[in-house]
Order: C-alpha cells, then structure tokens, then sequence
C-alpha cells in the first residue's frame, strides 16, 4: 500500500494507497505510476515525486484486460500500458499510450492511441527516452515514436525462436536467445533505439545476470565474469576473487561496483 521515491539525498516522497498495489512504474524525473487493482477494474494513478497526485486513469479488466507491464516516458508525461486478455479462441495484447501533457487534456482518459497484438503476449515495455517506447512480445521486438500528435507503430522485428530474456540500457535493448546452430550456447542480438542491429554477443557462461553499459556487454555468474563489445569480441574473461550477488558497470571499462554477501567494492581490471 505505500510507494517510497527516493534519490540521491533520500526520501523525496511518500504515496500510500487504498488499494493494493499491483506494480509501479517510475520516470527519471521521480513521477510515479501506481497500478491498482480490484475485482472489476483497474485504476492507474500518476503522483509526482512528492506523493501529489498528478492524474488516474480507470480501465475495465472486461474491456481492456489485465495489466501486466508499464512504463513511464523520462519527463512524466506519458504512460504506456500492457494488458493482456484471454478468450476461448486466442490471446490478445494491448498496448495503450496515455498523455498527460497538452496532447492527451483533449481526451477524458488521455488515452491517445493503442494497438493489440493477436496471438501475443508483451510482457515487456520501456521508454529509451521521451520519443521512443520499446516493447517486447514472443514474436517481435516492437518500436513506438512519439509523433507530435499521437503515438504510433514504426519498426517491429520479427523472431521465431524462442525469446529467453531481454536485457536493457538506456539506448541499447538485447535479446536473448538459445544458439542452437553454432559452437556458442547463448546469442545475444544488440539494437539500438532505433531498431538497427548493431551486433551479436555469442557465449556459453552459465549465467546470472547480463548488464548492458555504454557499448560493452557484462555477463557474470557467483565468482565469473565476461566482458566484451556489443559486436561480440571478448575483452575479459576471468573471476573477480568476490562472491557476486550484483554487478553495476561503472563509466569506463576498468571500473566495477560488485555486491557481495556484505559489502560493496570497486573493482578495477588490468
């Protein structure tokens, strides 16, 4: 029932709710989505950093389905939402923009444009920045931009292997999927916010996590790690001497903050 927003300095703000609070979603600029749901509807409430409620949105579960994914634009003003629904013949997704800017006060809900995707689920929706909202389903990596006037649909990119993660940074999105035809067991296909192919990662670490940083790729288990470019060429391949909980890539190569079972240190390589 309660949000905390936090920066740097502390607490910002405190958000509590009268209904349980199904996910949140957060902008770089500290407003928050809330998502709440009851047996009928859904209601989605937009609060700055402070807690002040800013905007909601209701949707019927009946006529939009059930949220499972948000994300909010980095300047606060627009949300994009995933729902999924079930019926005895299909499943379908969908994908809805709300603006809570100038574009979206002619709206009584700010809905300005959605699509559904038949025979998909998207369980996977962020804003790389304020034009550009990126959606992932099992069948294609999709790309919204922001037009003046309303959101719509430029780039989609179809796949039909199975999708086994997708990893994120603030400009690069990468899929990954099983490499069932080469000497690697794992391939990682990197875009840009755009939808261009920059590269492919190819290794067989049984891993923990994979971070994308700057144009370098971090995949590491408990003791291991690999480094290498986003167009596949190995620039590390060795343990850390920690026991790995999390790895968070500093701004240059050479610096990592890894999280242990107690403490945190800076890692430099050699």
């Amino acid at each position: 029932y309660y949000v905390y927003v936090m920066n740097t300095q502390g607490l910002m703000g405190t958000i509590h709710t009268m209904l349980p609070i199904h996910s949140i979603a957060a902008s770089e600029n500290g407003e928050v989505a809330v998502i709440m749901t009851d047996s009928k509807v859904t209601w989605v409430r937009l609060y700055t950093a402070r807690g002040k409620e800013i905007a909601y949105i209701v949707r019927s579960m009946e006529e939009n389905g059930y949220p499972i994914a948000a994300a909010v634009s980095p300047d606060g003003k627009t949300l994009c939402l995933s729902s999924v629904q079930m019926s005895n013949t299909a499943v379908k997704s969908n994908v809805s923009f709300y603006d809570f800017g100038k574009n979206g006060s002619g709206s009584g809900d700010h809905l300005v444009d959605f699509s559904d995707f038949i025979d998909e689920v998207v369980p996977e929706i962020r804003y790389i920045d304020n034009s550009t909202c990126v959606g992932v389903s099992d069948k294609r990596l999709i790309y919204f931009i922001n037009s003046p006037f309303r959101p719509s649909s430029s780039t989609n990119i179809m796949f039909s292997e199975n999708l086994q993660g997708v990893f994120c940074s603030e400009s690069l999105i990468g899929l990954l999927f099983v490499n069932t035809k080469e000497d690697s067991e794992y391939r990682l296909a990197v875009y840009n916010k755009r939808g261009k192919k920059l590269g492919t990662v190819k290794f067989t670490m049984q891993f923990t996590d994979i971070a994308i940083a700057g144009d370098k790729v971090y995949i590491y288990d408990e003791k291991n790690c690999q480094i290498f470019t986003i167009d596949g060429r190995c620039l590390f391949n060795g343990e850390l001497g920690k026991s790995i909980r999390a790895m968070i890539p500093g701004p240059e190569l050479s610096d990592i903050l890894v999280v242990s079972g107690g403490e945190i240190d800076s890692v430099h390589l050699h």
